[in-house]
């Protein structure tokens, strides 16, 4: 807790230091949000093909 309040402060006070510490949250956060996000967008896509497929069996 006592490093992240040193760093607020150190990047309030230095910009660059700042710039520096949104950059890595966002290097760290970014592949993670995309990965749950691309997951889900799996699970969304493969059960609306599983149903159409089953669906298919049905009409036929």
């Amino acid at each position: 807790m006592k490093l992240l309040n040193q760093l607020f402060s150190n990047a309030i006070k230095n910009p660059i230091v700042g710039i520096t510490v949104v950059v890595l949250i966002m290097a760290i956060g970014i592949p993670f949000a995309l990965a749950t996000f691309g997951a889900w967008i799996l699970l969304i896509f493969g059960i609306s093909i599983a149903e159409n497929i089953s669906k298919k069996k049905r009409g036929s």
